[in-house]
């Protein structure tokens, strides 16, 4: 089986965006999902993409869209249409660290994969309009480390 990974920030509510962007900006929360991500295939969404402020470096960005046959010009992207393309993509690369970063539709898709979960809890409860998956109870896995900051905690969970 495919080795894959899934990080991602909510509130008190477990609301995790607002109109395609995070409702929060902790200049240490984006240096986490840095760290957790460089180096790695991160699978994403079309509109997670989309919201992103261009290619991160360092990373291969997987996007799952329905949309047929849109491509990239930038090696560290590329467009899968379906999941079975994108576990097949992912099984012949090269690298095997595989984070799905979102959104919510792309976590609920490959939840059935996901060995390490990497969450942060955001303090406070926010305007939002995505939540979390509520088929996602991460209180019935295995807590490997967890971190607690003025504005967040985060948790490392098998």
């Amino acid at each position: 089986m495919i080795n894959m990974e899934l990080i991602a920030a909510f509130d008190d509510n477990k609301g995790v965006g607002i109109n395609n962007t995070l409702p929060w900006h902790i200049p240490e929360d984006l240096t986490h999902f840095k760290n957790v991500t460089m180096g790695s295939n991160m699978i994403m969404g079309k509109k997670t993409f989309d919201s992103l402020p261009g290619v991160l470096p360092g990373r291969k960005h997987i996007v799952l869209t329905r949309q047929k046959g849109v491509t990239s010009k930038n090696k560290n992207v590329i467009f899968v249409s379906s999941l079975q393309e994108c576990i097949s993509l992912l099984e012949k690369l090269e690298n095997k660290k595989n984070i799905v970063i979102g959104g919510n539709a792309m976590w609920d898709i490959f939840y059935p994969y996901i060995q390490k979960f990497y969450i942060t809890h955001v303090f406070g409860k926010f305007e939002v309009d995505t939540y979390f998956p509520k088929n996602i109870i991460l209180e019935n896995m295995n807590l490997i480390s967890s971190r607690k900051t003025e504005k967040c905690e985060y948790f490392e969970y098998e």
